[in-house]
C-alpha cells in the first residue's frame, strides 16, 4: 500500500511538473504549444519557437507572394527554431549549417499570461545579413527573454526569404522582386491575428532590426502595403 502511494506521489509530481513547463495558446490557426523559460527575476516567460506565418514558399509558391498558413488541426508544437531560410551561396551554407525553402517561421517570447495582466507592446526584430543570409535562431531565447521579457516586453523574431529566393527580379509583373520584404508584410499581418492570444496589444508593434533587418524596418513604415498598421 506504501508503494502504491509512493507511485501517485511521484506521477502527480511528475503531472505538476508538466503543466509548469507547457504552455498551450489558442489562436484562430490552432492551438500552439511553447515552454517556459524561468528568468533571473524568478518569473516565467512563455517561449514559442518556429511558428509558421505562411504556407511553405515551394513548388508552385516558389518566386510567389507568402500566402497565409492553412489551420492546423493538432495542437502545433513550438518548442524548436525553424528552418534556416536558404542563403545566396554555398560558402555562406558552410558558416550556417543546414537551411530549407521552408523557412518562413517566427518565434514569440512573452510574459506569463494571467486574468489579471495587461496588454504587453511588442518589438519585432528583424535579423541582418544583407538580405543574403541570416536567420533568428542566431539570437537564441534566453538573452531575449532577461532584456525583453523580463521588462514586460512581447519580442518577436522572424526569418525572410534570402538571395534569389527573396529578392531576385526580372523588372516586370511576372516577377518584381522584394518577396523578402512581403514576407516581412505577411509576418505582421499574421502577428496582428494572434498577438491579443499571447497578451500582446497589435496596436503597439515596434518593429526594428539590425543592418539590412534596418533597413527593412524602414522600408517598411515607408510602404504603402503596410497602411493597415501603427507604425513606430
Amino acid at each position: 500500500m506504501e508503494s502504491m502511494k509512493v507511485v501517485f506521489i511521484l506521477l502527480l509530481l511528475h503531472l505538476i511538473q508538466y503543466l509548469n513547463a507547457s504552455n498551450i495558446i489558442k489562436t484562430e490557426y490552432g492551438e500552439i504549444e511553447g515552454f517556459k523559460y524561468l528568468m533571473k527575476n524568478g518569473k516565467n516567460a512563455n517561449i514559442f519557437l518556429g511558428i509558421p506565418y505562411a504556407s511553405p514558399p515551394i513548388e508552385d509558391l516558389r518566386l510567389e507572394k507568402p500566402q497565409p498558413p492553412k489551420l492546423w488541426n493538432s495542437t502545433l508544437e513550438a518548442k524548436k527554431f525553424g528552418s534556416r531560410c536558404s542563403p545566396h551561396n554555398a560558402e555562406i551554407v558552410q558558416w550556417f549549417g543546414a537551411h530549407s525553402e521552408d523557412c518562413l517561421y517566427l518565434n514569440i517570447f512573452a510574459p506569463e499570461i494571467s486574468e489579471t495582466s495587461k496588454t504587453h507592446p511588442v518589438a519585432v526584430w528583424i535579423h541582418g545579413g544583407g538580405f543574403c543570409f541570416g536567420d533568428s535562431e542566431i539570437y537564441g531565447y534566453k538573452q531575449l527573454a532577461e532584456n525583453f521579457v523580463s521588462r514586460g516586453i512581447i519580442i518577436v523574431t522572424l526569418q525572410y526569404r534570402l538571395g534569389p529566393f527573396g529578392f531576385f527580379s526580372l523588372g516586370d509583373h511576372n516577377l518584381p522582386g522584394n518577396l523578402g520584404l512581403w514576407d516581412q508584410r505577411q509576418a505582421l499581418l499574421f502577428l496582428h491575428k494572434v498577438l491579443p492570444a499571447f497578451g500582446g496589444d497589435k496596436e503597439r508593434i515596434t518593429v526594428w532590426g539590425h543592418s539590412a533587418g534596418g533597413t527593412s524596418a524602414s522600408l517598411l513604415s515607408a510602404s504603402p502595403h503596410t497602411r493597415g498598421f501603427k507604425k513606430s
